[in-house]
């Protein structure tokens, strides 16, 4: 019996030819569950600087559409972002003492 012995390597380093450029790589991940694998996309952003996207969505076929799925992602954070330095809103969690004068108002 010959057991392959495969490294992981730097997401760097991996090679791509052009149909996984075109439509992704399934890619094991390090420290993940050994049958959870993703998908890999790699994404030029200009001439000095790749991103790599990777999902679970396995049926994801298209680097071109990932890669517009995150442009409109990224302007959604750049929303939420400015309008909270607009607006000075801000999220916060409730304390304790506020969810429990609210259940004794309930409670009445």
């Amino acid at each position: 019996m010959i057991l392959l012995i495969k490294k992981y390597k730097r997401i760097e380093l991996l090679e791509w030819n052009q149909e996984e450029l075109d439509c992704g790589k399934i890619i094991k991940i390090k420290g993940f569950p050994a049958n959870k694998k993703v998908k890999l996309f790699r994404v030029t952003v200009s001439t000095n600087r790749t991103d790599y996207v990777a999902t679970n969505d396995l049926s994801q076929s298209s680097t071109d559409v990932v890669q517009e799925v995150c442009k409109i992602r990224w302007n959604i954070e750049e929303f939420h972002r400015e309008i909270k330095q607009l607006t000075g809103i801000e999220w916060e969690h409730p304390l304790l003492e506020d969810i429990q004068v609210l259940e004794e108002y309930n409670n009445r």
